[in-house]
């Protein structure tokens, strides 16, 4: 039976938020706009080239929704770390979009044209409580940060430039071409609740390895299994582990000849803990159409220290 080879790590991206520091969106971004509610359109205004047009007009490609103010110490903190993400996946399929609550056209543009942050740009010219859009997003905090699909729904709203970064990098690993031209097309099993039911399964379920732990390990895994047209999954394989970063001291407290195999383990860790997790899933819903199809899914899962 042929199979059909989907990528959709972005749509079911998982990051596991170990608390080793505060999680601010536990804080300010419980009221954000979930995942998968249509991302609400406006008219992008004040200067930028596209003014005049619509963020609707932007289907058919990911965006980057930027909600920032120049007078915010921490929106200006993160200034060259979105440089450096619209540098690296600026493309046909991703466009950067942000939204200001400057009240001072000139002081705000000048902010911009310092920093060189050429890509679109939208502002009411009001106060950040008083604009439509603030209500419309649910921007309690600055910065705040969606990531929308090719069809304008929301894949998820955050306060941590971090994890949009993560995003951003399943995106870039996903050959999410195919995905747009063949995901609604192929016929196959389902899992209950559609792919929010996926990614709330892996959430609530993955768990961050002890020894991983113990030395503040940030890592990944890419999974790979096949889901067959009688909902069963097979073929669980992991490879690309590795470690992104740890914290030097806390490995070098074990003795000189352990942290090696220590510094291994961990990415063995990871591996086993994505093969466990999708091997503990439940059982797809079959689709009885007899052209179902295989799905061979391509996971990427990340453990995050923060």
């Amino acid at each position: 039976m042929k199979k059909i080879f989907l990528f959709l790590t972005l749509s079911m991206f998982i990051s596991l938020y170990c608390n080793a520091q505060e999680d601010l969106d536990k804080k300010y971004a419980t009221d954000l706009l979930k995942y998968g509610e249509q991302a609400p359109d406006f008219i992008i205004s004040n200067g930028d080239s596209l003014a005049g047009k619509s963020l609707s007009s932007l289907k058919g490609k990911f965006v980057v929704l930027d909600f920032w103010a120049s007078w915010c110490p921490d929106c200006r903190k993160d200034i060259p770390e979105m440089k450096e993400l619209h540098r690296r996946y600026s493309s046909d399929m991703v466009a950067f979009v942000s939204v200001s609550f400057d009240t001072n056209k000139e002081v705000w543009q000048k902010c911009i044209s310092n920093n060189g942050m050429s890509w679109i740009h939208h502002n009411e010219l009001k106060p950040w409580k008083q604009t439509g859009i603030s209500k419309d997003y649910h921007i309690k905090w600055l910065p705040t940060m969606y990531l929308l699909d090719t069809k304008g729904r929301v894949i998820f709203g955050t306060v941590d430039i971090r994890k949009l970064k993560y995003a951003l990098e399943v995106l870039d690993s996903a050959s999410y071409k195919m995905m747009t031209s063949h995901a609604n097309s192929a016929v196959y099993a389902r899992y209950p609740k559609g792919w929010k039911g996926v990614v709330n399964f892996i959430s609530n379920n993955l768990q961050y390895p002890e020894l991983a732990k113990s030395i503040k390990a940030e890592g990944e895994v890419l999974m790979h299994f096949t889901i067959n047209p009688d909902g069963s999954i097979t073929d669980i394989t992991a490879t690309e582990c590795k470690i992104n970063s740890y914290d030097k001291a806390s490995l070098e407290k074990y003795p000189a000849k352990q942290q090696k195999d220590i510094y291994n383990e961990c990415i063995r860790l990871f591996a086993k803990e994505g093969y466990r997790v999708i091997k503990s899933m439940k059982k797809w819903l079959p689709d009885h159409d007899n052209n179902a199809k295989q799905i061979q899914m391509h996971q990427k899962i990340m453990f995050s220290f923060f």
